[in-house]
């Protein structure tokens, strides 16, 4: 979410990662792409690729934010390793 203008170094806003992601041909963004996409078709591919993905953002969130100053902790909830329709 860097990108640089005149030699120096700017963060970009989301609304610009979305506007550039649009375009992107990144191996990584592909693939996540792919895995959500079978994800919504069938409910159970890439479940748990997408599982440690969500796990690793809230522990960016904990260790970034550990107070909850900007996203609440209520809202920082790891989702379960049971794939849809399994019983808990």
């Amino acid at each position: 979410m860097i990108e640089e203008k005149n030699g120096k170094l700017y963060c970009i806003g989301y609304a610009q990662f979305l506007r550039n992601l649009k375009g992107e041909k990144e191996p990584l963004f592909l693939k996540l792409q792919a895995d959500v996409n079978r994800l919504s078709e069938n409910g159970t591919a890439s479940y748990l690729r997408l599982i440690k993905i969500q796990h690793a953002l809230i522990d960016i969130l904990n260790h970034f934010d550990p107070n909850c100053v900007r996203f609440p902790e209520e809202r920082r909830s790891y989702v379960n390793y049971l794939r849809p329709g399994a019983e808990s």
